[in-house]
């Protein structure tokens, strides 16, 4: 498994990837689909920013990159996730669940559920950054 790019190493790296294969035109806000308003959160004493936390100026609600996609609603880290998209769309043949967990040094059922809801979402017909990510074997995912 070549793993090589910053984004399957560090789940910063993974969340502005993931931002740029998803916003290509900047944040989009995930309730109410308003573009360019958006602005990031700041946080504590010194207006530290919250990395991908989202502030929208039209519905004025919170959003980050995750909300609406498989990831969201989960604590394993994004650059996981990037890593199990692209062990999984980038095979020839199937892969197991046990090799996803040997792979990713993650446990059997975390391996189990991050398979089962990228399995579920590409069956349901949604679009998967696998091509973005480096492979280019799959053509029926993007």
């Amino acid at each position: 498994m070549n793993l090589d790019a910053d984004f399957f190493r560090g789940t910063e790296a993974a969340r502005k990837k993931l931002e740029s294969l998803r916003w290509e035109n900047g944040p989009v806000c995930s309730h109410c689909g308003a573009t360019g308003t958006a602005g990031k959160i700041h946080v504590g004493r010194e207006n530290q920013r919250r990395d991908g936390l989202y502030h929208c100026g039209n519905c004025r609600r919170q959003f980050t990159v995750t909300i609406g996609t498989v990831f969201q609603s989960t604590h394993i880290p994004l650059h996981k996730w990037l890593q199990a998209i692209h062990l999984l769309f980038s095979a020839k043949k199937p892969v197991g669940i046990k090799s996803v967990e040997l792979a990713l040094d993650i446990t059997y059922k975390t391996a189990w559920i991050m398979t089962q809801r990228l399995r579920t979402a590409e069956r349901a017909g949604r679009s998967m950054p696998s091509r973005s990510l480096g492979n280019e074997n799959r053509t029926t995912t993007d």
